[in-house]
């Protein structure tokens, strides 16, 4: 009898509006200082690295160790989140990324801090992330109704958004005084908050046919057969990687831009803070613009918006007008982020998410040093102006795909 009562409490639980919805503010809270948390490491993690060894190359080689899980284990992950309880993949990733994380101030104090020891707890906070990300994707049906998944996908990346605008001030005053070990023991913290959000969820998060009986290839076949199935979420991924691969190297083109304009730092800061109060923005309003817009003509608008905003970039504005332009994108990306997690889980089976999600991930990141090699190539050999028009013709492109696409305006309903 009390089990029937719990079922039926967490069956209401899912029916309410998100913010009264117990197990969705846990997760959503947990997420937040999470990613906060690592926000601040991003900007110490380098400082790190040059106080131990002092070579750039070194600082770099550590950033893209902790990446590398993502591009080579999300695929296994993506079974692993659909054959296992998901409750203990969440927190099995939150531990060892908490542990991991502990592991740097606690050798930095103690004086055996080595660069080589640096890269091992990257790789495995790495691991920690990728198997988090892809899990926390195949848990969101079960935590709130059908209809709540727009908006959910939406605070999804206003969490990313948040913080990139707080994590850098905070890094700044943990930083004060030389305290190079100090984010680090928040980062670990945060980690455990996050566990300890999800150990305090009641819902079932598990998927009511887990994956199991068959080799882990087949498994994982299952999950590119399915993104090939649903025709307009094919379309839309094939936009997003197109995005991914560009916008990789946004950050250093606009570093370029700005500094070609003179700007102090101060006015560098400025210009990143602008572009992520319009992340901000699009995460807030994307379900609002696709529920009045609708699907397919809000892809065109934000397709065709980004593509005759970027070449306003080279027109010699003032660097803060830069960064207005570039909030202007980030709303339109922010917009495609939202719509391309929202058609994921409401379109994808719950027993095979994982596995489909881990096929966006791993495109995702894999495209990424491509991109940035790219943009870095594209800066040497036709500097920051030819830069800007290559990339004009390519999201040009696609937003002639989104008005073409034959996929993108297969009807939803029939695709399953």
């Amino acid at each position: 009898m009390t089990g029937n009562t719990n079922a039926r409490a967490i069956s209401r639980n899912r029916r309410l509006p998100l913010w009264r919805n117990r197990d969705y503010r846990l997760l959503w809270a947990g997420n937040l200082v999470s990613s906060v948390g690592s926000s601040t490491v991003v900007i110490a993690l380098p400082l790190l690295v040059l106080a131990i060894t002092g070579r750039p190359l070194q600082a770099g080689g550590v950033a893209a160790v902790e990446t590398v899980p993502f591009i080579a284990l999300s695929l296994p992950i993506g079974v692993m989140a659909d054959r296992y309880p998901r409750r203990r993949v969440l927190l099995f990733a939150g531990v060892i990324s908490m542990l991991a994380s502990s592991i740097i101030p606690i050798a930095y104090y103690l004086g055996n801090l080595t660069i080589g020891l640096v890269y091992a707890v990257a790789a495995v906070v790495g691991c920690g992330s990728a198997l988090d990300q892809i899990a926390q994707v195949a848990v969101l049906p079960k935590l709130v109704s059908q209809e709540q998944i727009g908006a959910a996908s939406g605070q999804s990346e206003l969490i990313f958004n948040l913080s990139a605008v707080a994590g850098p001030p905070v890094a700044g005053l943990l930083l004060a005084g030389g305290h190079l070990a100090v984010p680090f023991i928040i980062d670990s913290m945060s980690f455990g908050v996050l566990a300890l959000a999800v150990s305090m969820i009641r819902s079932d998060l598990d998927p009511d046919k887990p994956a199991g009986g068959v080799r882990w290839r087949d498994e994982i076949l299952v999950g590119f057969r399915t993104l090939a199935r649903y025709k307009t979420l094919r379309a839309l991924s094939i936009m997003t990687l197109t995005g991914d691969f560009l916008f990789s190297g946004i950050t250093v083109l606009m570093t370029v831009l700005v500094k070609s304009r003179g700007a102090s730092p101060s006015i560098i800061g400025a210009v990143f803070a602008i572009a992520a109060v319009g992340g901000i923005i699009g995460a807030l309003t994307a379900t609002r613009f696709e529920r009045a817009a609708g699907l397919v003509p809000s892809v065109m608008l934000r397709s065709w918006a980004t593509a005759l905003l970027f070449p306003l970039l080279a027109t010699g504005v003032p660097p803060i007008t830069l960064g207005v332009i570039w909030a202007l994108m980030s709303v339109m990306i922010a917009y495609m982020n939202v719509t391309q997690m929202r058609l994921t889980i409401s379109l994808v089976p719950p027993e095979v998410l994982g596995r489909t999600q881990s096929i966006v991930t791993f495109a995702s990141f894999a495209v990424l040093p491509i991109g940035a090699v790219f943009t870095g190539a594209l800066l040497q050999y036709a500097g920051p102006d030819g830069t800007v028009l290559t990339f004009t013709g390519i999201l040009a492109a696609v937003a002639i795909y989104s008005t073409l696409s034959r996929d993108l305006r297969t009807p939803i309903a029939t695709v399953r």
